[in-house]
């Protein structure tokens, strides 16, 4: 199933995307041999995962033909151009694998498939229609104007789904890691739309590290293009700077153990009769020094007014 990402920067002017380039053939697999990246419009780039990979290039370039090589292309104009081409090539599967075993074409069962056959027959056809599914996905990113990039999903299920104004999304089997971690660093402030193409590269190839080292259908390689909006040239990040981010990453940014931490840890693991037991020990573990102080100052106002009285 592998991984595609793709993340907004320098203020909306520049689009990074990411995948991995490992292919999974049936039982086995193999790193390091397809492009899962291709141009849709100058404006355009589509990326794409899934198990039925070999129907993305197809469905593709059927989309570059409808949408056209010249000219500014709106985000609907591009969703609407790969959903029919995905759609065109669904119908085109349903009818050499379910279809024509029937001696039907699309067009011939719509008019005479219920006449022709038997109810149940017709229904298990159409059972089987609507089972059949191209397992791949696309994530598809442009710019419709300057300062508007676009961010989009295709798939078998849903209409396009826009991810604009979160300004990153991710698809395939590791896109749920990827997507950890460029939402923490989201979460902090540190990863937005305003980054420097530097600063986003980093975080891009950080959630895709992630991404290849705790899911196993994804692969180590890691293909970077970089696109901006009315430049037709598109821009890749070198396997060597890629190594060379990765080993850095290992070293200094991977997650590691908090020297000394775990040591603590084990001051805050108790038992209910431990805590009941010992009043003070309960107040560490549930009160800051700062609250205990707080209390303490409380109870012994209180001792002194009772003691007046």
């Amino acid at each position: 199933m592998s991984l595609a990402l793709m993340a907004i920067c320098e203020s909306h002017e520049t689009l990074v995307c990411c995948t991995d380039s490992m292919a999974t053939l049936g039982l086995v697999s193999a790193d390091g041999i397809v492009r899962k990246d291709r141009p849709l419009h100058k404006d355009w780039t589509a990326l794409y995962v899934g198990d039925d990979m070999g129907h993305a290039p197809g469905i593709i370039r059927r989309a570059q033909v409808i949408v056209g090589r010249t000219g500014e292309r709106s985000v609907d104009q591009v969703a609407t151009a790969i959903a029919q081409a995905y759609d065109e090539r669904l119908q085109a599967q349903i009818e050499r694998k379910i279809l024509r075993k029937c001696s039907f074409t699309t067009q011939s069962f719509r008019e005479h498939g219920k006449r022709r056959m038997t109810e149940a027959a017709y229904n298990r056809v159409i059972d089987r229609m609507d089972r059949e599914t191209l397992k791949c996905t696309f994530l598809v990113g442009g710019f419709e104007a300057k300062d508007q990039p676009r961010l989009f999903t295709v798939d078998n299920e849903d209409e396009p789904l826009s991810y604009d104004d979160l300004g990153f999304w991710a698809i395939g089997s590791g896109a749920n890691v990827a997507m950890g971690s460029l939402a923490f660093f989201a979460d902090k402030g540190q990863f937005n739309s305003t980054n420097s193409l530097e600063e986003c590269i980093y975080f891009v190839c950080q959630a895709k590290f992630m991404a290849d080292t705790a899911v196993r259908t994804v692969g180590r390689q890691t293909i970077i293009v970089i696109r901006k909006f009315n430049n037709p040239m598109i821009k890749f990040l070198s396997p060597i700077g890629e190594r060379r981010i990765r080993a850095q990453w290992e070293k200094r940014g991977a997650p590691r153990i908090v020297p000394g931490l775990t040591k603590d840890i084990t001051k805050f693991v108790f038992s209910l009769d431990e805590a009941m037991e010992d009043i003070d020990r309960f107040r560490e573990l549930f009160f800051t020094p700062s609250q205990i102080r707080a209390m303490k100052a409380r109870q012994s106002a209180s001792q002194k007014s009772t003691d007046q009285r």
